[in-house]
C-alpha cells in the first residue's frame, strides 16, 4: 500500500499471488499519490493508474498481472520453493527462468476488472476532474455510481492536484517525475493542505467526518491546484548524479 507498494514497482520483476493486495489509498487523506506514482500509474493501459490512484481502490493479485501492476502471477503455495530456487541462481537469464517455470496465468474466469475496464477507461480518461465527474454521472452503471460516491468522499483539492500530478508524469522521464513529486511534498507540508484534516480524521480520531477546505471539485480553482506545483528553494530539490541520471 502507498509508498512502499510503489517502491516495489521500480523492480524488474514484480510477482503477485492470489493473497495480494494493491492500493495506493493517499487520497483518502487529503494528500496526493506520491513516491513516484506520477510516472508508473499514470503509464498503465486504459486509464487503470488514474482509476486506482483516485479512488484507492484495491487491486487483487491477479488484476496486478491483468494490469500491468505485477510481472508474474504465482500461486502462494509455491513461494518457498520459488525463494530457494532464485537463491541458486547466478544470472539474469536464471532467474527469468525460473520464475517462467513458477509462474501461471491468473484464474481463466472473468474477474470484475474484466467487466469494469472499459467503463474505467472512458469514464477516467476524462481531460480534468470535473470530465472525469461528469462521464460517471452519465454512466448509469451501479459501478459508476458507487466510483462517484467513492471519489465524493476524498478531498476534492487532493483529487485535482493528483490527476494533474498523472497528466503531466505521464509525459516526463523518472527524474522528473520524481523532482515534481519533491516539489508537491513541500508545498503540501508547508501551504496548509488538506493533509492534516485527513489525517485527523481518518488516522487519529477516527470520526471518518473530514472538514475539506472546498466542498467539490468544481469550487476547486486552478489557482488552488497551481500553488503546489509552485518552485520550492532549490536546496529542497532532488540532485542526481551523472550515473544516477543515466539509469533514470
Amino acid at each position: 500500500m502507498g509508498g512502499a507498494a510503489i517502491y516495489a514497482m521500480s523492480g524488474k520483476y514484480r510477482i503477485a499471488t492470489e493473497r495480494t493486495k494493491f492500493a495506493m489509498p493517499e487520497t483518502i487523506i487529503g494528500y496526493f499519490n506520491d513516491a513516484a506514482s506520477s510516472y508508473w500509474l499514470s503509464r498503465l493501459e486504459n486509464n487503470f493508474g488514474i482509476y486506482v490512484g483516485l479512488t484507492g481502490n484495491y487491486v487483487k493479485g491477479y488484476d496486478m498481472k491483468k494490469s500491468g501492476l505485477a510481472t508474474h502471477y504465482i500461486e502462494s503455495r509455491k513461494l518457498d520453493e520459488l525463494e530457494q530456487n532464485l537463491i541458486r541462481c547466478e544470472s539474469h537469464a536464471d532467474v527469468e527462468k525460473v520464475l517462467a517455470e513458477s509462474s501461471s496465468d491468473p484464474p481463466s474466469l472473468a474477474t470484475e476488472l474484466d467487466e469494469i475496464l472499459p467503463s474505467i477507461n472512458k469514464c477516467f480518461g476524462g481531460v480534468t476532474m470535473e470530465e472525469i465527474f461528469d462521464n460517471l454521472e452519465n454512466d448509469d452503471s451501479e459501478w459508476a455510481k458507487d466510483t462517484l460516491a467513492v471519489l465524493k468522499m476524498k478531498s476534492p483539492t487532493s483529487l485535482k492536484v493528483s490527476h494533474r500530478s498523472f497528466t503531466t508524469g505521464k509525459n516526463m522521464p523518472l527524474r522528473d517525475c520524481l523532482n515534481m513529486e519533491m516539489v508537491l511534498t513541500i508545498n503540501y507540508c508547508t501551504d496548509g493542505s488538506d493533509a492534516k484534516e485527513g489525517v485527523r480524521a481518518i488516522l487519529i480520531e477516527k470520526d471518518l467526518k473530514p472538514n475539506w477546505s472546498r466542498k467539490s471539485i468544481y469550487e476547486v480553482a486552478d489557482e488552488d491546484v497551481q500553488r503546489f506545483f509552485r518552485p520550492i528553494p532549490k536546496k529542497y530539490e532532488l540532485i542526481f548524479d551523472e550515473q544516477l541520471r543515466i539509469k533514470l
